[in-house]
């Protein structure tokens, strides 16, 4: 976020290393308004306490979000808590019995797709992280990933995606629907999310010139026509007035 927030950030147990990059519990005493970029990760949330709203609408207090191609902004009540559990690109599909790819810049309740109540368990319980990678183990699937789409995410940081579809020997099209079924979204719009993600993490560090370079975009102007397509706003002015996560 852009100033000190109550955010703590765990790593997940050795059980679920493959599956989820990390874990944030995230707490408001007075309640916030903050702008959430799009992120290479599908988030499951589970909220104990308060509530948050984005378009108007009540968010579930246990809720699998998938991924997304603009910003949207989240408010929270004071007094709110919820942890945030981030997965892997091939984890999510370890633990939701779902197609993914439906909830692009969507979400689904976890009550309902779990259909048990588990925003009373994480509430109740006395250790909430702790509680949450229980729960995920319990409702573990385990179901083997596609080869070819691990394969391909190696890669996809360097490759274009045509290029990559010829190397793993199919058409563009049949890449992209085992990619999008595997991921939840197509290879571009996921290859795009992993340049915005490095741009997050490196605005400010270096000239939006030198980082345009460094993480894959031709050159500032197309850094910054996608930039604005994923947030409404030029990275200088976003970063300059957005409080965000």
């Amino acid at each position: 976020m852009t100033e000190p927030n109550p955010v703590k950030t765990f790593a997940p147990i050795p059980e679920l290393a493959a599956f989820v990059r990390e874990l944030r519990v995230v707490e408001s005493v007075d309640g916030m308004e903050r702008v959430l970029v799009p992120e290479p990760a599908l988030v499951a949330g589970f909220r104990y306490a308060g509530a948050a709203f984005s378009g108007g609408a009540r968010m579930p207090d246990a809720s699998l979000s998938g991924l997304r191609d603009t910003a949207r902004t989240m408010v929270t009540r004071p007094g709110s808590g919820m942890i945030a559990v981030s997965f892997t690109p091939l984890g999510a599909a370890q633990f939701f019995d779902c197609a993914l790819h439906e909830l692009v810049n969507g979400h689904v309740s976890l009550n309902e797709l779990w259909a048990r109540d588990v925003t009373d368990e994480i509430s109740a319980a006395t250790d909430r992280v702790n509680a949450v990678q229980k729960l995920l183990l319990e409702q573990r699937i385990e179901r083997a990933a596609d080869p070819l789409v691990a394969f391909a995410l190696t890669k996809l940081h360097s490759v274009r995606v045509g290029e990559l579809a010829r190397e793993v020997g199919l058409s563009r099209d049949r890449f992209e629907k085992r990619f999008r079924r595997a991921v939840g979204t197509s290879a571009r719009h996921f290859a795009s999310l992993l340049r915005l993600r490095r741009v997050m993490k490196r605005a400010g560090k270096v000239p939006l010139g030198t980082l345009a370079h460094e993480v894959g975009y031709f050159d500032q102007s197309h850094l910054n026509r996608e930039f604005r397509a994923f947030v409404g706003a030029a990275p200088g002015r976003f970063f300059r007035d957005a409080r965000f996560c």
